[in-house]
């Protein structure tokens, strides 16, 4: 159950604002824990040096995506999580590419979400694992609007580099992390260590920029994820630590 500031997490207009407020405040996890990560190819290996990648100090893919981030997508009643990240992902590509589909901004059903839930990740609500989703939309593929969109294919990188993640926003858009959610930051907007309880369970969220948001008046710093059709901050000294992001 979100409550605090959690409720609205943080807001970048007005429209965004009014949407928000129509979704759940109760609300489901469902990224399962990982029991044998694949291999994938590795973001270090094609970067020879972070420090010559210009990135700039602030990223944001997420205020032109903000109609498909106000997309709760099925995971107020479901563990679906996984799914319905891929979805805001593609919120987040199309809203910033402007050869993608005219400027429109891709948006899933909630049928598509169902059936791809259950289709991908199996029979029941047992959550999926983020790795096999990724593996479906290179080989198949998600449907999203009635139209079919493929990867053509991912990469990992060590989170607990700064450096590494702000290359990897800036040149990628969404990405997709799946972490332990403490039960005390579905009460806060911002994701502290400071704010850290006890861990209620597995969560995926997608990471669409980084730096201070002009959204929330604080100097607080780190990495904007897209959850439950809100937005959230996940400050750099827990994005970094072991144990939360893994």
């Amino acid at each position: 159950q979100l409550t605090g500031d959690a409720v609205s997490g943080l807001v970048v207009g007005a429209r965004h604002m009014a949407a928000v407020a129509q979704l759940p405040e109760a609300v489901c996890l469902g990224r399962r824990a990982i029991t044998n990560r694949g291999a994938a190819l590795r973001l270090e290996d094609f970067v020879d040096e972070v420090a010559a990648v210009p990135v700039p100090d602030k990223v944001d893919w997420y205020t032109k995506a903000a109609p498909s981030i106000a997309r709760v997508y099925r995971n107020n009643v479901k563990g679906c999580c996984v799914i319905s990240g891929k979805m805001h992902n593609f919120g987040v590509w199309s809203a910033n590419d402007s050869d993608s589909a005219n400027g429109q901004v891709v948006l899933a059903t909630d049928a598509e979400v169902d059936q791809q839930y259950a289709g991908i990740c199996g029979p029941g609500d047992r959550g999926c694992n983020i790795q096999a989703v990724l593996d479906h939309m290179v080989r198949t593929g998600l449907n999203a609007g009635g139209v079919t969109y493929k990867l053509r294919g991912y990469c990992a990188f060590d989170w607990r580099s700064k450096e590494l993640t702000k290359v990897a926003i800036a040149l990628g858009g969404a990405l997709s992390i799946g972490f332990n959610l403490p039960g005390s930051w579905m009460n806060a907007a911002v994701w502290d260590t400071s704010n850290a309880g006890g861990i209620v369970g597995g969560h995926d969220v997608s990471p669409v920029g980084y730096g201070p948001p002009a959204a929330i008046t604080t100097t607080a710093d780190g990495v904007v994820v897209s959850s439950w059709g809100r937005l959230y901050l996940m400050t750099w000294a827990a994005w970094t630590s072991s144990r939360y992001v893994d």
